[in-house]
């Protein structure tokens, strides 16, 4: 049954899609205009100097940016901090796998984070 409901929830979706003009499309970031990012994540095993996470972070932001991309998030607390963002375009237009890909491989590099992983690509504005 839940194929049924996620089916017709994609059934009505698109039919509100076809509703929508360009214009409308264009503002709600829908159809050809759908803008794509992704999470990371990754493990902290021991934590930071508070310096040497500003560091860490802002050569990651400085890595990001420099794809022409912005990113949210940041560590959380506890003794195993986990460290989590959102990465997505700088204005209109998508990360991309390659973005992805290497962003994740600079993370993987970093001496101080464990355990990266690399979600998917998917809606940024919507999801």
């Amino acid at each position: 049954m839940p194929n049924l409901v996620q089916n017709g929830a994609k059934l009505r979706a698109g039919l509100h899609l076809q509703r929508l003009n360009r214009r409308q499309r264009k503002k709600l970031r829908l159809g050809e205009f759908q803008e794509l990012g992704f999470e990371i994540t990754g493990v902290c095993p021991e934590p930071l100097p508070e310096d040497a996470a500003d560091r860490f972070l802002d050569g990651l932001f400085e890595f990001v940016e420099a794809r022409r991309l912005c990113a949210g998030g940041g560590f959380g607390a506890g003794s195993e901090s986990r460290f989590s963002m959102f990465v997505c375009a700088i204005g209109r237009g998508s990360a991309t796998e390659e973005d992805r890909q290497a962003i994740e491989a600079w993370l993987k590099s970093q001496p101080c984070i464990r355990n990266v992983c690399a979600g998917p690509l998917r809606d940024a504005w919507h999801a």
